[in-house]
């Protein structure tokens, strides 16, 4: 559905009574609650597609308390793990995610975009050559179902990211 910024008018003859007039405000509410739901639903679709879809490459960098994410998506996700408050972006390709350190994991809990808890951990394989990412996200309906999904990503030779 696309949404244009054109009002939605309504033509009304001119000896129309005040009755008829009456349910057009009704009308038109009911349209942009509608209008503004099916976006609603979109973003959560596009939202789970993103974490569904793992990036072809990604960047990590840490500074302080804080390692971003930077993928070939042009996203950056920076994980905070000094518990400081997280800025609320209007960008979908910038978001700060509240994460700790469990020995050498990084984990993240988070609210799924259909509102369940997910959680994310990221860590080295055994050897260093590869990291692997374990995405959780449990329903929030009556059903306690849970989708688990692991990410392998080989890490690039130094040679190899130019």
């Amino acid at each position: 559905m696309t949404c244009a910024s054109a009002p939605k008018t309504r033509e009304v003859p001119a000896a129309a009574d005040a009755g008829e007039e009456a349910g057009q405000g009704v009308e038109d509410t009911e349209d942009i609650a509608a209008a503004w739901a099916e976006r609603r639903a979109i973003r959560k679709r596009q939202k789970m597609h993103e974490l569904l879809s793992p990036p072809t490459t990604m960047t990590f960098s840490m500074t302080g308390a804080e390692v971003d994410l930077m993928d070939d998506r042009d996203r950056k996700r920076a994980f905070m793990t000094d518990g400081r408050k997280l800025q609320k972006s209007k960008d979908d390709r910038y978001q700060e995610i509240a994460a700790k350190w469990d020995g050498n994991r990084l984990v993240t809990e988070e609210k799924s975009p259909r509102g369940g808890k997910m959680s994310r951990t990221f860590e080295l394989s055994p050897d260093g050559r590869q990291l692997c990412e374990n995405l959780r996200i449990e329903s929030s309906g009556g059903k306690h179902r849970s989708l688990d999904v692991h990410y392998v990503y080989d890490i690039l030779a130094q040679a190899d990211r130019k």
